[in-house]
Parts: structure tokens; C-alpha cells; sequence
């Protein structure tokens, strides 16, 4: 017999007609049956977790080995429960620590919704208690009317990478400390060295002037000789005291969570002209541009000294390190928009190399050399900037094309 088509069909009789018609319905639930053997097989034995609910009520109906490879065997039944009866057999949170509803969860936002969600990790409670991470996507399956049928969800376990992760922060962390403390006794050490050397020489000159004293055996010129090694030692003594000073004034700047001291409203263009001209006559720079975008009618309530303390070692950095010589341009652009100061900050000067910049915001990274300079200004920026501020701070810089910092300040 021939096959059916649009054109010849009138030519077949009933009989014909009914015959053809049957095996063409089963040819093509033959092939249906297949096509389902086919997916059936490549979901079962796909390494990747999956579920499938169909609407309006959220039913499961499918549920493939991954699952259970995930969650482990349990005697709770999962095909033909609710997406709410399964969330009760197997805890989901965000993690934040938050507990998902079946509306919250990705398969169930998906079905209500038709939320498509991509690599969502959350943390899955199983039956013994113990804890798991998953990334999961899930999407709604429509029918040919666009009306959602069922929903879909994959996931597989990201566990020992998020183990990993963490190890890796905690290994980075001590890391970070190791340096802070070394970098600590390192820059106490000189100063405190030298005062114990110089308490000896200062020591040694008093013994001398007691023992002339004493002996009665001393000409104005040996005396007054011996005076000023004393004062000397003593003036000395006095610059390291100050700098050791100095030092646990910055070491306790690299903490900056303490209550706001100095909160006012502040003109933001008053307050970063006052920090360029404070600047300049501190480096007597003549030759280095500036060039601020600012709209001059910015009032924030904040705490202007933290601001101060931001905008001064940003231009510090540029003055000691990227502009050298004395010459060169900084661009200074503020926006306010919805409770958010954007600040974007720039010059032209040396730049960073990929070394440096990754190093940037490390306590005691410095490229002066030891004594010079602490390494801890942009430390400080950034401890200012994500503490004070809640904000967040990023920069961008190739060797010999400048830097760029973009600072959001939450105010």
C-alpha cells in the first residue's frame, strides 16, 4: 500500500484509509516510545541531580540516580509528593543560613513563575543532618499554547570546592596575618633598636660628666663636649619616640570600625579642594594638574574626616609614587545618585606593574625601601572605604599608563 498524503488520500477506501491511518499511529508511537527510551536513558545515568514537577500542583515525576547519588537512598517517597512535601524530607537554605519554602526554592520559582535560574548555590540539609552545597539551574516547560506544564531542575555538588575555597581563605588569611605581624615587628624594631643603642650612648655620656664632676677634673670645653652628646642622644632618642608614636597612630587606623567622631554635613567639593591644597604644600609640587568633575552643591552628612582621610592617600599615592617628578595630572570625578557616592580617581604617572597591583591593598607592601615608607596607606584606604563606608573599591593600572580608582561610598 502506498502512503498517505494530502493529495491521494480520496483514492484509498475505508478499509484503506482506517489501515494506513493505524499503522502511521503506530509507527509514530513507536517512535515516541523511543525518543522517551532515549531521553529516559541519558537522564538516568546523567551525573547531574534532576528533578522534574509538573503544575499546577507542583507534583513530582521524575527523579533520576544522581539524586539519589547526592541526597543517599532513603525509604521517603519522592515521585508523586508536592514540591511543599519535599521540601519537608530534604532542608534547602541560601547561604546566608536562610530556609527556602517550596516558592523560593529554584524548581518551584521556575514552575510559578517561569524564572529561569542559572548556577544558584545553596546548601541542602540531608536526612543524618549533615550539610551539602549545590549549584542548581532550573527553567519551566511549556506546552505548545505557552502555558507552563512542568518545571525542571539540575544540580550537581560543588561540596569539596566550596571546602576548598574556604581552606584556601583560611590559608590566605593566616597568610595576611603572618605578613601584618611581621610587618609590625619589623618597623617597631628599627626605632626601638636605635633607642636602646642611643640609651647607652646617653648613659655613657652622663656616667662621663658625673665621673668629671666628681673628680673635680674638667675644663668647660671637655664638659660642654660631653653636654652635647647627651642632648644629642637624647634629641634622637625623642625622633624615635615620635615615630614609634606615629606608627601605633597608623597601626590603629588599619582598624578603622569605631563610631563616626566627626559627622557633619559636608560640601564634597569643598572638602577635596581643602585635601589638594593641604597636599600641595605638603610635597610643594607646583606642576601637577588638577582636574576635578564635581557638582558644587553636593551635601552629604557623613564623617568628613574618613572622606579626608580616603581622598589624602589617594593623592599621597600619586604625589609619592606614581607622579616622582613633580609633574603630571589627576582627575577627580564625583557623582551622587540614590544614596551612593561614586568617586573615580586618576593620574598619569608611572603606574603599576601586575606584581604591585595585586599587592596593593597588602599591609607593609611597599616599593620605598625599608624605613621610608610603612606600606600602609592604601591598606588603610581600603579598610576606610569597605568599614566605614560599606563600600567598595577597585583599581586598574598598567606599567607607565597611570592608575584608576573606582570608589562607591554607601552614605
Amino acid at each position: 500500500m502506498s502512503e498517505i498524503t494530502e493529495k491521494n488520500y480520496e483514492s484509498f477506501s475505508k478499509k484503506e484509509l482506517f489501515q494506513a491511518l493505524t499503522r502511521l499511529k503506530n509507527e509514530k508511537e513507536e517512535d515516541s516510545s523511543k525518543t522517551k527510551h532515549f531521553l529516559e536513558s541519558i537522564f538516568d545515568n546523567s551525573p547531574t541531580a534532576m528533578i522534574i514537577c509538573e503544575a499546577p500542583d507542583g507534583r513530582i515525576s521524575y527523579i533520576n540516580d544522581a539524586v539519589w547519588n547526592f541526597r543517599g537512598k532513603t525509604d521517603a517517597k519522592m515521585t508523586g509528593i508536592t514540591v511543599e512535601e519535599y521540601i519537608g524530607t530534604w532542608k534547602e537554605f541560601y547561604p546566608d543560613g536562610t530556609q527556602l519554602t517550596g516558592a523560593d526554592m529554584p524548581l518551584g520559582r521556575s514552575l510559578l513563575t517561569g524564572e529561569v535560574v542559572k548556577n544558584e548555590q545553596i546548601i541542602v540539609e540531608l536526612d543524618d543532618g549533615t550539610r551539602k552545597w549545590a549549584a542548581a539551574w532550573s527553567g519551566p516547560i511549556y506546552d505548545d499554547c505557552g502555558e507552563i506544564i512542568a518545571a525542571i531542575v539540575l544540580f550537581y555538588d560543588i561540596t569539596v570546592q566550596k571546602e576548598t575555597e574556604q581552606q584556601l581563605k583560611e590559608t590566605e588569611k593566616m597568610a595576611s596575618l603572618n605578613h601584618l605581624v611581621k610587618g609590625i615587628a619589623h618597623e617597631m624594631n628599627t626605632p626601638v633598636g636605635n633607642n636602646i643603642l642611643l640609651q647607652g650612648y646617653l648613659e655613657k655620656s652622663l656616667n662621663r660628666i658625673m665621673d668629671l664632676i666628681q673628680e673635680n677634673n674638667y675644663s668647660k670645653g671637655t664638659l660642654n663636649d660631653e653636654l652635647k652628646k647627651a642632648l644629642r642622644s637624647s634629641d634622637m632618642m625623642k625622633h624615635n619616640a615620635n615615630k614609634i608614636q606615629g606608627l601605633v597612630h597608623k597601626f590603629k587606623e588599619l582598624s578603622v570600625i569605631d563610631k563616626p567622631t566627626n559627622i557633619r554635613k559636608t560640601n564634597i567639593s569643598e572638602c577635596i579642594d581643602l585635601c589638594i591644597k593641604k597636599t600641595k604644600r605638603r610635597y610643594d609640587y607646583d606642576d601637577i594638574v588638577h582636574n576635578i568633575s564635581c557638582d558644587k552643591d553636593i551635601f552629604i552628612t557623613l564623617d568628613r574626616s574618613k572622606l579626608e582621610t580616603i581622598l589624602d592617600h589617594l593623592l599621597s599615592n600619586s604625589y609619592e609614587h606614581g607622579l616622582t617628578n613633580g609633574v603630571g595630572v589627576i582627575d577627580i570625578m564625583v557623582t551622587n545618585s540614590e544614596g551612593k557616592l561614586e568617586l573615580n580617581y586618576k593620574d598619569n604617572g608611572v603606574g603599576l606593574d601586575d606584581d604591585l597591583l595585586s599587592h596593593l591593598f597588602t599591609p607593609f607592601y611597599t616599593t620605598r625601601f625599608s624605613g621610608q615608607k610603612t606600606g600602609l596607606g592604601m591598606t588603610i584606604l581600603y579598610n576606610t572605604v569597605t568599614q566605614c563606608f560599606d563600600g567598595s573599591v577597585t583599581c586598574s593600572s598598567e606599567l607607565g599608563m597611570g592608575v584608576e580608582f573606582n570608589i562607591t561610598l554607601n552614605v
